[in-house]
């Protein structure tokens, strides 16, 4: 009924034409009809299957010499299973076996042809057995069976033909139709069928799937065939395979469409004749033609399909072809997104992103678009595909893209399971871009979400998000948990949103009156405040908030910046004890406090130079509220020069120790005259905090009261500074009754009584001290020569005890012998200097001084007299029309003549001066003064100088040399110049004039004989 026979080796052998005898050997028969036979991918096995079961036998292939025997001899038979229903269907169905080619279940699936990867070749160890892998399927049952060449089987008694065994069997309930139903009309309707993948290893179902039929209610399992295209190991391969693959898929198309078609077009290998349906007179002729068409591409399924690397299982039926291809990445990807698994997918996309594909090169649509010819211009411009824009903007990859995509919809999805934790981490992690997170922080913001929000809104986004959406986060927590909104404060960024927005809000704040002031509620709003001052460029507002802070290292770093020292006007005592807690000023020491307000009392003090904290400001301010101490340190700060200027602490001329000390003490000259104006605050000030700068102060100062200064050296005591207040005024006895009955302190009773230089004082002193043996030998000691010794000793009581008597008296003694030796020293001293006095005197009275005599025109007449010049000449006239002397004019000491001007009449026109109508009044002769007043014509000046019989030349010296016309100063202006005729002219009048005035002189002679008669 049926058998296997092993046919002759070609077909001319079957037909009796070659060598061969042309008979057929029968291999086997008797069980059945044979419905599968299959051989192995080595040609050294076949498998068929019949109605008994799976006979597996050795082929005659690849035999030895000495092996010829074993051919076609079967080493396996495995037998049908035995459930119901199999017996009755053995026949009817059809069995399905495939021998598994193990290389083209290897990972090398994903071949790319442009990247030249070459498969590496397995070198398989020598412990590793070979095999060959059947897989049979028949019925509901897969039989999994391994054929290994090596062993021997148990039917062939050693001789190693091959072995099978059965690795695994999978059964699955229901195997197929009941037999016992027949004909078209009886059977049952046939189920939709299905495509399942299973792990031949561990028997489990790796895939399930339903393929979509046409008309499969009316298919049995017969209908449907199955065939696996393997994978190409070659990227060449792989593009032939593309070829293939895409010719195939039209043919498909065409079948599947146009079913009738196919076996009545040209290209249908059993008819030739059919006309096949309405459509097809329009379909293209062949499959070749259709897949060389240029015109129409290929259909997006085809093209995914052939471009799927790896193996491909085809079904067939009457009516579809379906193709599996393995599932990849992108597979994953979309079976995650269609069930709502966003987080797997996001994950998925980021770990490999070849998953969500690749954008298409610029390239490769160029060359599209090239590929395409256009019949006529209008048509290339027509095509959209024509021209390719390209752009500066960064490619987003499609990864990228997909990604964004999928966040979005994890967070959507986690937002609405109200899982809002997870949903802002999803946020932080998936989101990238300002619109997308500013459309979920509303979200957040509008469901009250914002403690979940916050810690993830970010900050370093390139645009930022709005500004409102920080405001309003940062007006949330202001009125609701301000250790956060200081963290946020101080974490964000200043430009990420508006300073005076939230300002304002903080103000309001703390003017409420639920914030006590020094509270930590307080102080945490007035730091935030000062914080965002700063931010928005109100550098005075901000040094404000740290002084009510007492935040100095703050304050100070601003004022030192910035300048702002005068923003502090208004609450100096606050910026002084900007460093000075409570508990400090309540217990800490003077020194302590002074060295706490060193820095701001400095930066003061500085300022009060330049004008811009005025003192007075500093100096009320600091009454008012009662902080003398600090008012001391800003005083005495300023009266010592303790804070220079920027101006004067570095000299601009000069670097050496004699500049800065100049400039300190001009700085120190400045500051006391800037205390001026408050000079009995002072007084009082340092009455309470410093004496000895007390007394330094009344000593220096002069603007001070000494009424006040007085009174408050008497309400504290002070009896040093009282003395001195009292001397100054003038009430001397009440300053020296002080020092004796308050300080009983002789040594200042004696300093005091020689300073003031007043016989009444030491008279109360002595009166004082008659009866103090103390005091009379301090007087004694060290009154010295100030007091007459003989009259303190007379005054001292007889019968008194003193001690030190002695020792005193003799020191008194010797102080007056020596004041006496330095007296007589000094007198002899001067002596001599007054002697030497006395000739310098004689000496300048004899010198002579030659002088003119000028007349006084009506100009001259009409000035005042202190407008005249009187050092020209001893004597001026009025008149000079006749000889004799008018009253007021000078005479000769030995003509007694009158004097009159020198020289000649002018040149040119007379002026109207009755001077000048003589010219005998003019004087000729030189006139000689002395400091005795005494005035001499020169020739009148020794009466033994005979005035005749001398030549011209040597009389010609006596004479009044003759003015120069103009004409003659012209034309002698060199030798006018020369020193030597006025020397020469010098010398000669020394000569006449001799021993000097001779008037003086006969006088001197008159005295000097008077003393020798007597």
């Amino acid at each position: 009924m049926g058998g296997a026979a092993a046919t002759a080796s070609s077909w001319l052998g079957s037909m009796g034409l070659a060598s061969n005898s042309g008979k057929d050997m029968v291999i086997h028969s008797g069980e059945g009809a044979i419905s599968t036979i299959r051989w192995s991918l080595s040609g050294k096995y076949v498998a068929r299957v019949n109605e008994e079961g799976i006979k597996i036998m050795r082929s005659n292939l690849h035999l030895d010499s000495s092996e010829t025997e074993f051919a076609w001899k079967r080493i396996s038979h495995i037998d049908r299973p035995n459930r119901p229903g199999w017996e009755e269907m053995s026949g009817v169905w059809k069995a399905r076996a495939e021998w598994i080619d193990q290389s083209a279940l290897d990972s090398y699936d994903h071949l790319n042809p442009e990247d030249g990867t070459e498969i590496p070749q397995t070198q398989p160890a020598a412990s590793i057995e070979k095999v060959e892998k059947l897989v049979v399927g028949w019925g509901g049952t897969v039989w999994v069976i391994d054929v290994y060449p090596e062993r021997a089987s148990k039917s062939s008694k050693g001789e190693r033909l091959g072995s099978a065994e059965v690795v695994t069997m999978q059964t699955e309930g229901g195997d197929g139709q009941n037999g016992k139903e027949t004909g078209r009309y009886n059977r049952r309707k046939g189920l939709e069928p299905e495509l399942r993948v299973i792990d031949i290893e561990t028997k489990e179902e790796i895939s399930a799937d339903t393929l979509s039929i046409n008309r499969f209610e009316g298919l049995s399992a017969s209908d449907y065939h199955l065939s696996v295209l393997p994978p190409w190991k070659t990227p060449e391969g792989q593009i032939a395979q593309r070829g293939a693959l895409g010719a195939l898929g039209y043919g498909l198309l065409d079948a599947t469409m146009y079913s009738a078609r196919l076996f009545g077009s040209g290209a249908s290998i059993r008819s030739t004749t059919s006309s096949g349906d309405k459509g097809s007179g329009k379909a293209p002729p062949s499959f070749r033609s259709k897949f060389s068409s240029i015109e129409e591409t290929l259909p997006k399924e085809v093209q995914e399909v052939s471009g799927a690397s790896g193996a491909k299982i085809f079904v067939h039926s009457p009516y579809d072809c379906v193709v599996a291809v393995k599932r990849d990445l992108a597979d994953r990807l979309s079976w995650l997104d269609m069930h709502g698994q966003y987080e797997d997918a996001w994950h998925l996309v980021d770990e490999h992103p070849e998953a969500a594909g690749s954008i298409p090169d610029v390239s490769e649509i160029a060359s599209q678009v090239a590929g395409k010819s256009q019949t006529s211009l209008g048509e290339f411009f027509a095509d959209d595909r024509s021209s390719v824009t390209t752009t500066g903007q960064p490619k987003i990859s499609v990864a990228e893209q997909e990604k964004a995509r999928l966040g979005e919809l994890w967070v959507k999805q986690l937002v609405n399971q109200e899982k809002w934790v997870d949903a802002v981490r999803v946020c932080s992690k998936v989101i990238h871009n300002a619109p997308q997170w500013e459309h979920w922080a509303w979200v957040f913001i509008n469901n009250q979400k914002l403690d979940e929000i916050t810690p993830h809104v970010p900050v370093d986004l390139n645009p930022p998000l709005s500004s409102v959406i920080y405001e309003t986060i940062l007006l949330h927590y202001v009125s609701r948990d301000l250790t956060k909104f200081k963290k946020l404060v101080e974490t964000w960024p200043s430009d990420l949103f508006e300073p005076s927005t939230i300002t304002k809000a903080i103000e309001s704040q703390l003017k409420s009156e639920s914030v006590q002031i020094e509270s930590e509620h307080w102080r945490t709003l007035t730091d935030c405040l000062a914080k965002l001052f700063l931010v928005g460029g109100h550098y005075r507002e901000a040094l404000r908030c740290y002084i009510r802070l007492k935040d100095a290292d703050a304050a100070m770093a601003l004022v030192r910046e910035h300048r702002l020292l005068d923003a502090v006007t208004d609450d100096i005592p606050a910026f002084i004890m900007i460093r000075i807690s409570k508990e400090q000023m309540k217990s800490a020491p003077k020194s302590e406090l002074e060295q706490l307000t060193s820095e701001p009392t400095r930066l003061l003090v500085s300022e009060a130079y330049t004008g811009i904290v005025l003192p007075e400001t500093v100096v009320s301010q600091l009454i008012a509220a009662n902080r003398f101490l600090f008012l001391y340190f800003y005083l005495r700060a300023l009266w010592r020069g303790e804070s220079l200027p920027h101006d004067t602490s570095k000299p601009r001329r000069g670097r050496g120790a004699h500049a800065r000390d100049a400039a300190s003490k001009l700085a120190a000259d400045e500051g006391k005259a800037l205390i001026d104006n408050f000079a009995d605050t002072t007084v009082e000030v340092f009455a309470d905090y410093d004496r000895p700068l007390l007394m330094e102060f009344l000593q220096n100062s002069i603007s001070y009261s000494f009424e006040k200064a007085t009174y408050i050296c008497e309400e504290h005591k002070y009896t040093s500074e009282l003395i001195y207040l009292l001397s100054k005024m003038g009430q001397t006895k009440r300053a020296l009754n002080l020092i004796l009955s308050d300080l009983k302190d002789v040594s200042q009773a004696i300093s005091f009584a020689k300073s003031q230089e007043d016989p009444d004082l030491w008279e109360d002193l002595l009166d004082y001290s008659m009866d103090k043996p103390k005091f009379i030998h301090g007087l004694l000691v060290e009154a010295g020569t100030a007091i007459d010794p003989i009259k303190l000793v007379r005054r001292i009581p007889s019968g008194l005890e003193i001690e030190g008597l002695r020792e005193g008296l003799t020191r008194l003694i010797r102080e007056h012998d020596l004041q006496a030796s330095i007296s007589q020293g000094a007198a002899r001293v001067m002596q001599s200097e007054v002697a030497l006095g006395m000739d310098s005197l004689r000496k300048g009275q004899c010198r002579g001084i030659k002088f003119d005599v000028q007349e006084h025109t009506e100009q001259d007449l009409n000035l005042t007299p202190t407008t005249k010049t009187q050092g020209q000449g001893q004597v001026s006239e009025k008149s000079g029309a006749n000889r004799l002397a008018t009253p007021g004019q000078g005479r000769c000491g030995g003509c007694n003549a009158a004097f009159h001007a020198n020289g000649m009449p002018p040149v040119g026109p007379m002026p109207a001066l009755r001077i000048y109508a003589n010219k005998e009044i003019l004087e000729k002769e030189i006139l000689v003064g002395f400091a005795c007043g005494h005035i001499f014509h020169l020739s009148h000046l020794h009466v033994d100088t005979p005035r005749s019989g001398t030549n011209s030349r040597d009389r010609s010296i006596d004479h009044t040399p003759r003015p120069m016309s103009p004409v003659d100063e012209s034309l002698s202006a060199t030798a006018s110049r020369t020193v030597g005729p006025k020397v020469t002219t010098a010398r000669i009048l020394r000569d006449k004039i001799g021993s000097g005035c001779r008037i003086c002189t006969f006088t001197r002679d008159l005295d000097s004989l008077g003393e020798v008669e007597s």
